[in-house]
């Protein structure tokens, strides 16, 4: 089931991406530090990052290897917020591109 953004939410040409919490709050002060309080900026910053990142071989590296620790926070907030304790998880295939 799709929920149909509101009018409000809604920017012709882009998609929603989730972020976890803390990440949404660098992206705040980053932009908040360099741009003032126009929160309409972080959409075009947040596609700027991708761009870059997806445009370099260097920063894809540095991805994968942050992905690890990004993976194992989601399993976090996910088991923690059903009551259940982590998991033993080995983020080697991350490394190898998922394969």
């Amino acid at each position: 089931m799709t929920t149909k953004p509101t009018h409000r939410d809604y920017q012709p040409g882009y998609e929603p991406v989730l972020v976890r919490a803390d990440t949404r709050a660098m992206l705040r002060a980053f932009r908040i530090r360099h741009f003032g309080s126009d929160s309409h900026i972080e959409r075009c910053m947040v596609s700027a990052a991708l761009s870059l990142v997806l445009s370099e071989p260097a920063l894809q590296h540095r991805l994968l290897e942050g992905m690890k620790e990004a993976v194992r926070a989601d399993i976090s907030l996910s088991l923690n917020g059903k009551g259940q304790s982590d998991p033993v998880f080995h983020p080697e295939p991350l490394a190898n591109g998922g394969g």
